[in-house]
């Protein structure tokens, strides 16, 4: 079984990651797909305006329908904070790994926890934010190769060219997001007054 990894903040969750998703699961074949939202990033803040259960059930609503997706709470659960290492440790048994992630996270994996093992226990595929990220992609993925004989592709997928950063802002703001969300999840942040 071929299965996939992609974590994140999701807050809110956006057209481009769900592009990059479908993208993940067609290039490279994979039986299920988990989408994992953190509870607590170890690299970043999580910003206000959405709680956990929000987070989850915007997720739930845009991939509602997409074959092999599974939202999965597992890091939502845990009163520690979501390091990549234990949610690979926990879908290990399921078969070979595979994990999405940006460009920046790519590019700094061995400041995470566990570096080294959390390197080695997964094929590691980088979605870029933009193509001027490839050539740095590419040389630290033959770094990652040499050091830890570690694989890892780049996503053959439009750049994504939308944040959710930008989204809350565009809420905030009173603007239109149609055009970056699927309309379930549009729909969601309006009734729930989120990001306000």
């Amino acid at each position: 079984m071929k299965i996939g990894i992609f974590g994140g903040s999701f807050s809110p969750v956006h057209n481009g990651h769900i592009n990059a998703a479908k993208r993940f699961i067609s290039q490279f074949s994979l039986d299920r797909l988990y989408i994992v939202p953190a509870r607590f990033p170890p690299h970043k803040a999580l910003d206000g305006g959405a709680s956990d259960a929000d987070r989850f059930n915007m997720l739930k609503l845009a991939f509602d329908g997409t074959e092999h997706v599974l939202i999965s709470d597992f890091e939502l659960k845990r009163d520690a904070a979501s390091y990549t290492y234990h949610t690979l440790l926990h879908y290990q048994p399921e078969g070979e790994l595979y994990m999405l992630c940006g460009t920046d996270m790519f590019m700094c994996l061995e400041s995470w926890y566990r570096s080294a093992d959390v390197i080695k226990m997964c094929r590691t595929v980088c979605a870029l934010r933009g193509e001027a990220d490839r050539r740095a992609v590419l040389e630290r993925s033959a770094y990652y190769r040499k050091k830890y004989a570690a694989e890892s592709d780049i996503l053959d997928c439009e750049a994504i060219g939308v944040s959710s950063t930008a989204i809350r802002r565009a809420v905030v703001s009173g603007e239109d997001i149609s055009g970056y969300v699927p309309e379930s999840v549009r729909k969601y942040i309006i009734e729930n007054g989120l990001y306000l």
